[in-house]
């Protein structure tokens, strides 16, 4: 499930967790209604699937996920 339609940016890699796709999103108004604490971060990643542990999510700047596998560049 997305979040924030408005703010949704792509799938940026796989839930370590569960093997679902985890969404990127950018933090701006729209996604503090949803995770008030985004607005210390420039991104916010959760999983897409809701009964993951990790579908509420993590903001982040520029660090690593530990939760995510990463996708490769094209």
């Amino acid at each position: 499930m997305i979040i924030s339609e408005k703010d949704f940016c792509g799938i940026i890699g796989i839930c370590k967790t569960c093997g679902s796709q985890v969404a990127d999103y950018l933090c701006n108004n729209d996604l503090e209604k949803y995770r008030p604490e985004s607005c210390d971060h420039d991104y916010w990643a959760s999983c897409t699937n809701n009964d993951c542990e990790n579908h509420y999510g993590e903001g982040y700047l520029q660090n690593k996920l530990v939760w995510v596998n990463r996708r490769k560049p094209f």
